[in-house]
């Protein structure tokens, strides 16, 4: 019917169909069965607890427990009926919970199912009926129950029988009988602490005539000699239930982890016992051992064992003597043993059990002692010689090469029998000692090789700044040998050039008198013409020659630089070589510039030799000139080229650095082109270089242009003044004669009286014997006796309104501190010309430094 009809009607839906079979049931999850499904089983009643109102079924797929109900009272084992319920979680398996039972008659009861006491059968046998073979330990009973402990080799177990008018006397002639059983199996219990089912089986049993004696194996149950017991299970009827009865001595006992072990040693052997229940006992108790052969150890091991007393107390048997290699060869677990070794490692605790390393001929092996003393063990010491009287375990895990493990009852029965000899007297050189020493001793030849090294490296820069220093001051050497030659040249060439201005002021002067005196246009006039051309080049030369030394003052003065540079080309095509070709161009247009004819020959000859020398005596060198508009205003641009071998970026950087050079040592000092440089910034102009390696290099240099150039040089060009006309009588006094000569002519020949003295001291004669004061003293600076300056001195105390005009062929800036003429005074530079003394002793007698041109009158001398 649909689900919605259903619910017009007023009717409720049909839950889920009802389980039918059990195994439907123990199927079920814990989950699945705490949603109470609906059960209607058709089974066999296995078991009834009346006291507790509980009971178990079955059908032929499987068995379930039904939980406590009044329904229990009246159903019997044997009844066959319908029950229905639902399900239940249960504490282990599913249960069900009952709501109806309804008899349908009597059946008999299912095969049962052989049950072994092996813990792994609970599961899957649980709430069936079984039967099994077991042997009876003990029985216990409660006021309620009876509860039978048996065992077979495969586990333990509790048989729980109600009692229903029970005969304890029958249930205790059970005791130590082999026995069949069958009831219900309800071994898996939940324990509330883990959560896990007990390993221990449950059993519960109608009545004591379930549980039936069998005779014909309850006589295999009787003592044996432990060498006869057989490591596995007795053959016959009910081999696993058929336990090994012994007896014999205790000999070790202990109880660890809930676990007791003991140790039994008869006449015959020894076997290692595990109880089910711990038994309290002593060393040297006479037992009967009833238990189960382990077939997995090479050792006589009752386990699931009975232990009982077997009379009084008995002495231990005597300890077999043996070794350790014996003990393994002979497998003589459990027996009480005396072994000699020696002590390997001292006594350690682990897991409250105190543990003693030994070895015994090569062999190692453990002594174990559990009790509350066994700190004594801790005076073995390795080397000591012991002799060991203890029970043999064998080891289930061998560690560290223990092969096996006597367990002693008190640390007396370990007896030293002799300690390992004292330790000789500690040496000073003790490892630890030597250790130190060899590591001190490296440390220190550490330290030492690092103080070497960095003594090394100290010495090697101290050395790299020795020699640089050397380097340096050798250069610096060079540098001031080259220095002191040049100013010794530089002396030779003034004190020459003195010589040629005496000369060449002579010929000047003496030139122009004598043309004054010859016919114009005649062959006369034109050969003096070119005597006075010729003494004017000499005195270019002498000018160039004092520039060249430094000993010319500089005067920066507007100049034309293409006539500048015409006139130094004569110097730089002998200082370059007939190798080098030099080509010039000069741009007609240059504007003129503001510096010095000596510095511009000095800065032109520099960059000359400098091209010469890159191109290694052969190429060409050019000289050109542009004019170039620089911020609005025009520049004279010099350009210096070679096309020698150039320049790389690192060279070029350093180019203009004072004392920086590629030439060889002893070629080159480094000074010219860091000289240049300082020429140009003086002039106020800037340098520009560009080179690159195998193309040449190129200099160019900007002279800023002279605005105002041609007023001044109009202004400085003067005519031929004439003296004025109030000159008084005239002092010459010049110690070269030829000087002397000269100056007076010219002086005679303008009208001008002269008196001549040819030293200071002649001049001071004069002086104080004449008539009339001297107006006008001409003097030469450089002379014996004394200066002119100082003569200029001793004049004026006589003479103190005289003028004094010096005259010399040194240049003024070359004159010594004490012969510099007083402010006021004159000087006139030999050479010169006829027209120039006259001019400056004009402008003397003036107070001026110059007559106008438009003021001067034409001067003639006489004929």
């Amino acid at each position: 019917m649909p689900l919605a009809l259903l619910l017009l009607i007023g009717l409720e839906p049909p839950g889920p169909a009802p389980l039918t079979q059990v195994a439907d049931v123990r199927a079920l999850s814990k989950a699945d069965a705490a949603e109470r499904r609906p059960v209607e089983l058709t089974v066999a009643v296995t078991f009834v607890n009346r006291h507790l109102r509980d009971f178990f079924v079955q059908d032929v797929t499987a068995g379930v427990y039904v939980e406590e109900s009044p329904l229990a009272l009246g159903l019997a084992p044997g009844d066959r009926v319908i029950l229905t319920g639902f399900t239940a979680p249960g504490t282990f398996a599913p249960a069900v919970v009952a709501t109806g039972v309804r008899k349908i008659g009597s059946a008999e009861f299912p095969a049962p199912e052989l049950h072994n006491l092996d813990p792994d059968d609970n599961r899957w046998l649980d709430a069936r009926y079984v039967e099994g073979r077991v042997y009876v330990q003990r029985y216990q009973y409660n006021g309620v129950r009876v509860l039978f402990s048996v065992a077979t080799a495969k586990g333990t177990a509790v048989i729980n029988v109600p009692d229903n008018g029970l005969n304890l006397s029958r249930a205790a002639a059970l005791v130590g009988s082999v026995v069949r059983f069958r009831g219900v199996c309800n071994s898996p219990r939940h324990d509330p602490n883990t959560g896990t089912a007990s390993a221990v089986g449950r059993f519960l049993v109608a009545s004591l005539d379930d549980i039936e004696p069998l005779p014909e194996s309850n006589g295999s149950t009787a003592p044996i000699p432990i060498a006869n017991v057989h490591r596995g299970f007795v053959t016959g009827p009910a081999p696993f239930a058929r336990p090994v009865a012994v007896r014999g001595v205790v000999t070790y006992a202990l109880e660890k982890n809930k676990v007791q072990e003991i140790a039994v040693q008869d006449d015959t052997g020894a076997a290692l016992v595990y109880p089910s229940e711990p038994t309290d006992l002593r060393v040297g108790a006479a037992v009967l051992v009833r238990g189960y052969s382990s077939p997995r150890s090479s050792a006589i091991r009752l386990e699931h064992a009975v232990v009982s007393l077997a009379g009084p107390p008995r002495t231990a048997p005597a300890p077999f003597p043996t070794s350790a290699d014996q003990i393994l060869r002979d497998a003589r677990w459990g027996r009480l043993v005396e072994v000699a070794g020696e002590v390997r490692a001292a006594a350690a605790e682990r897991d409250g059990e105190w543990l003693v390393t030994c070895t015994d001929m090569g062999r190692q092996f453990v002594v174990a002692y559990s009790g509350p003393d066994g700190a004594a063990l801790g005076d073995l010491e390795p080397g000591t010689q012991v002799t060991i009287t203890g029970v043999v375990f064998p080891v289930a895990a061998q560690q560290e090469g223990d092969a096996l493990c006597i367990r002693i009852n008190s640390p007396e029965d370990v007896f030293v029998r002799s300690r390992p000899p004292p330790p000789p007297p500690e040496s000073w050189w003790t490892a630890r000692r030597v250790t130190r020493l060899l590591v001190g001793v490296g440390v220190a030849g550490l330290l030492v090789g690092g103080w070497i090294l960095t003594l090394r490296r100290q010495v090697r820069r101290q050395a790299a700044e020795i020699r640089a220093r050397y380097e340096r001051e050798a250069e610096l050497s060079r540098s001031l040998q080259e220095s002191r030659r040049l100013e010794a040249l530089g002396r030779l060439v003034g004190g020459i050039a003195h010589d040629f201005n005496n000369l060449l002021t002579v010929i000047l002067g003496s030139g122009q008198l004598v043309r004054d005196l010859v016919p114009a246009a005649s062959p006369a006039d034109e050969l003096l013409r070119t005597v006075i051309q010729a003494g004017e080049r000499g005195a270019d030369l002498t000018g160039q020659l004092l520039t060249f030394s430094r000993r010319n003052p500089i005067a920066l003065e507007p100049m034309d630089l293409n006539e500048v540079l015409q006139e130094i080309e004569k110097l730089v095509r002998p200082a370059v070589g007939d190798g080098v070709r030099v080509v010039t161009d000069y741009a007609p247009d240059l504007p003129p510039v503001r510096a010095d004819r000596g510095v511009l020959t000095q800065l032109v000859l520099n960059l000359a030799t400098n091209a010469r020398d890159a191109m290694d005596g052969a190429g060409e060198l050019g000289l050109r000139t542009r004019c170039v508009a620089v911020a609005g205003r025009p520049v004279a641009r010099l350009v210096v080229s070679d096309n020698g071998c150039g320049m790389d970026d690192a060279t070029k950087a350093r180019v203009f650095e004072p004392f920086f050079t590629t030439k060889p040592v002893g070629k080159g000092t480094g000074l010219g082109l860091a000289t240049v440089y300082g020429i140009v910034n003086g002039l106020g102009g800037t340098i520009a270089l560009e080179s690159a390696v195998g193309q040449g290099t190129t200099f160019s240099i900007d002279l800023p242009g002279d605005r105002s150039a041609g007023n001044r040089a109009a202004r400085a060009t003067p005519g031929r003044p004439r003296p004025a006309p109030a000159v008084g009588p005239v002092l010459l006094v010049d110690d070269d004669p030829s000087v002397r000569a000269t100056t007076a002519a010219i002086l005679r020949y303008a009208g001008v009286i002269v008196v001549e003295a040819d030293a200071p001291g002649a001049a001071l004669d004069l002086i104080r014997h004449a008539s009339e004061p001297f107006a006008v003293l001409i003097t030469d600076i450089v002379m014996p006796e004394l200066s002119g300056p100082q003569l200029a001195e001793q004049v004026r105390l006589r003479c103190p309104d005289i003028r004094v005009l010096f005259i010399s062929g040194y240049p003024r800036e070359e004159l010594p501190q004490n012969t510099m003429p007083r402010e006021g005074d004159r000087f006139l530079h030999k050479p010169f010309a006829a027209v120039q003394l006259l001019v400056e002793l004009q402008a003397l007698c003036a107070g001026s430094s110059a007559v106008p041109v438009a003021e001067s009158q034409p001067f003639e001398v006489p004929r």
